[in-house]
């Protein structure tokens, strides 16, 4: 027993000094953790009564239909307005105190919710979808949304390893040319989007022609893509589901630019039919295309506009389906009355066109496509800037072409003597700064080199 004393008091007498001192330094510890939780306390007690000010909390006691009474410990009624600083105080500890609680409630469902849209990755391309969108999307830039035109024919034809194959190679190809802040997501099978919030107009319309580049480029690649460009800064409402929906139509307009779209083989349908009844021709809606896209691009015109005048290059006469033969195909000068007649089709052709889902948007340049510049065209006599800016464009090339090719009431002109002809009606029928553009392009342009054979897939301009 004194040997188990003895013992003790010699482990106390060297170790004792290393306890005491660890003692402290836990205590110490304890007491800094206790000073941070205070500070931390302090900090989120300011930043709640800054968002909550005194003055917000005061209108409420204000705004109340009854009277609190306030007493001091001996119970002494305290005068209105230290109750109202003492009311004050209490609102702020309670709204703190809840704000608090309601704060680590919030974040624990966020990180949740977090974890559930990261398992939500797309197997096939590694991309998010939807549900991720909504959480990282931002209301300035520009967003994009794509569809595969056609997978699902390759589906069935080829199989679904081949369609996998389709989506994997355009996903790549999209992924190496956008920047760094820059998102894809998969939207659902075949439609995709891409948020750019720090793209201007100008930077995503070079995107997408480095796109359609990259794509038609590529061997592997087989099917048509449509695109839609939304720019945030345009729009009103810079909701998500908004601009989603908003590029959404602009990419179904642009989906009628492929020939595989169910749309576009309605439309050839009907230049089918104008096709028997005149001499309107795909030939000549290519030539009309080549010349107004080279105009479009020379003016800076956005991807909808440059879209819109692919569609008006292909429709802009559809109203002469409604034409008689006998009128359609004189050889000589109409009498008056057939002109008038004649003069019909551009509102027939864009009636017809409003009836079809999508090309609403074209419809004005269709009725207003044979407007002057000065106001003596039909059929409401518009002038000057009133005309839309495609139908202005499609009012020269249109004429341009219709003096270069044969037709059976007119005698064909040399390209130079037709240049001439557009010149000098400058300021009267067609728009002067148009105008310049097109001398521009046909010096260095020639119709013949760009033109596409017939059933080749009309591709972007």
């Amino acid at each position: 027993m004194d040997y188990d004393n003895t013992a003790l008091i010699i482990f106390l007498e060297r170790y004792a000094f290393t306890i005491i001192n660890f003692l402290l330094v836990l205590s110490l510890i304890l007491v800094v953790l206790l000073a941070i939780r205070l500070v931390i306390f302090y900090l989120e007690k300011n930043r709640i009564e800054s968002d909550i000010t005194k003055d917000s909390v005061k209108k409420i006691i204000n705004e109340k239909d009854y009277k609190i009474n306030i007493c001091d410990k001996s119970g002494e009624m305290l005068t209105e307005e230290d109750s109202e600083e003492v009311l004050q105080e209490y609102i702020l500890d309670s709204i703190y105190t809840l704000n608090k609680k309601s704060s680590r409630k919030i974040e624990k469902e966020l990180m949740g919710y977090q974890k559930s849209l990261d398992s939500k990755k797309d197997k096939l391309t590694g991309l998010f979808g939807r549900d991720k969108l909504k959480v990282e999307f931002k209301d300035t830039g520009s967003f994009i949304y794509f569809n595969l035109n056609g997978l699902r024919n390759i589906n069935k034809e080829e199989g679904y390893k081949e369609g996998d194959n389709q989506i994997i190679t355009f996903t790549e190809v999209v992924q190496s040319i956008l920047p760094k802040d820059a998102k894809m997501y998969r939207i659902n099978g075949d439609e995709f989007s891409v948020d750019l919030p720090k793209f201007n107009k100008i930077e995503s319309e070079k995107l997408i022609l480095l796109l359609i580049e990259k794509l038609t480029s590529n061997k592997n690649f087989k099917i048509d893509v449509a695109v839609g460009i939304t720019f945030k800064e345009e729009l009103e409402d810079k909701s998500i589901d908004c601009v989603i929906m908003k590029a959404e139509e602009n990419m179904h307009k642009n989906k009628l630019t492929a020939k595989t779209s169910i749309r576009s083989q309605l439309i050839y349908t009907l230049l089918d039919v104008l096709g028997e009844k005149s001499f309107e021709t795909e030939e000549h809606a290519i030539r009309l295309k080549d010349y107004a896209l080279a105009i479009g691009k020379k003016m800076n015109l956005t991807r909808n506009l440059l879209n819109e005048l692919i569609l008006l290059s292909y429709l802009h006469d559809i109203g002469k389906v409604s034409i008689p033969d006998s009128i359609l195909t004189k050889p000589t000068k109409l009498k008056d009355e057939e002109w008038k007649i004649m003069k019909t089709h551009t509102k027939m052709g864009s009636d017809l066109i409003k009836k079809i889902p999508d090309l609403e948007s074209i419809s004005h340049g269709i009725l207003y496509h044979h407007e002057n510049w000065d106001g003596t065209g039909y059929p409401e006599g518009l002038s000057g800037e009133d005309i839309p800016m495609v139908a202005r464009i499609i009012r020269i090339v249109d004429s341009y072409d219709a003096m270069t090719s044969s037709r059976t009431y007119n005698i064909v002109k040399g390209k130079k003597e037709a240049v001439e002809e557009i010149k000098k009606c400058s300021g009267t029928l067609y728009d002067p700064e148009i105008v310049e553009i097109f001398i521009e392009v046909s010096k260095n342009y020639e119709a013949e080199d760009y033109r596409e054979e017939k059933g080749k897939i009309i591709k972007f301009g």
